[in-house]
């Protein structure tokens, strides 16, 4: 084993590790989760903080935001009727950024009004929800609420 190995090896242990402390603070709390991966790898993030939490709340539930209409956000975080089937636990909005602005604004909305029997959001986004902010590209205040908890890979992916 060469200097460049060790090297190597101690840096992905350490991002093992906080990457680890990220997904147990992501379990033990109930505000939303922001991923910042791409589509696969936020998933693989989601399924592994679901296995962190009590066995009856592992369910996923997986929105694509790109062809998600502002009903189904509606039914699924302010449900009006009892639900047919068990109900997620987690809702992984996959693709936020993708979100039109009117479709920002209702789940802005929804997620300031939420049932409290409403999955907990989970949203994914390959691209930086930051820098499309700042280019006014995506809402502030819907950002704000979906950066509770923020997780970000160091995959080359990430834009």
């Amino acid at each position: 084993m060469n200097r460049e190995d060790v090297t190597e090896s101690l840096a992905e242990t350490r991002h093992e590790f906080e990457l680890g402390m990220d997904l147990d603070a992501a379990a033990r709390t109930r505000v939303p989760v922001l991923i910042s991966a791409s589509p696969t790898s936020a998933l693989r993030l989601t399924e592994a903080i679901a296995g962190r939490l009590p066995r009856n709340e592992h369910s996923i539930r997986i929105l694509a935001c790109e062809v998600a209409d502002c009903g189904e956000l509606g039914a699924v975080l302010s449900p009006t009727e009892p639900p047919r089937a068990p109900r997620a636990s987690i809702l992984l909005l996959r693709e936020v950024h993708t979100l039109t602005e009117a479709g920002q604004s209702v789940l802005r909305r929804l997620m300031t009004k939420r049932a409290p029997e409403a999955p907990r959001v989970f949203a994914s986004s390959s691209v930086s929800l930051y820098e499309r902010v700042k280019d006014g590209l995506f809402d502030p205040e819907l950002f704000y609420y979906l950066n509770a908890v923020h997780i970000v890979t160091s995959e080359g992916e990430f834009n």
